[in-house]
């Protein structure tokens, strides 16, 4: 079953959060359209795919995870996973959260549980990896 709304504020100020931080030059044009976007859940909280609208301007990110990563802490202060925005074709296409802890989160984490932004060392060499194994589908 696919359910589809808008983002919630807070999923929508933590994509901004990180597009804000990250010093990725064409991010701006990602930012834009937030606001109006659709977002698919399906089956795991922790994906979203994003639509946007058509007229949205196209960015010139480049296909695949924002090389940035978004750290978030338990509410414990522990590393507990990281925050990935996903960019499809000149568009911001999903928002996924993955976990470094035993059990998946069953939410977002709150603007408390933000914590930093890393530029991940071999992000060439892992889309490389993802492009090549399909993960990152054309649109």
């Amino acid at each position: 079953m696919t359910d589809s709304s808008r983002l919630t504020p807070v999923q929508r100020e933590l994509a901004l959060w990180v597009l804000q931080r990250s010093r990725v030059p064409g991010v701006q044009a990602l930012m834009a359209p937030l606001e109006r976007a659709v977002a698919s859940v399906e089956g795991s909280v922790t994906f979203i795919d994003l639509r946007v609208p058509l007229d949205a301007p196209r960015s010139t990110v480049a296909d695949g995870p924002l090389p940035v990563r978004a750290l978030v802490n338990s509410d414990s202060g522990e590393l507990a996973g990281e925050v990935l925005l996903w960019v499809d074709n000149g568009f911001l296409s999903g928002l996924e959260l993955s976990w470094y802890t035993d059990e998946a989160p069953t939410g977002w984490p709150s603007s408390a549980q933000w914590c930093r932004l890393d530029r991940p060392v071999r992000h060439r060499l892992w889309r490389r990896m993802l492009m090549s194994a399909n993960v990152v589908n054309e649109r």
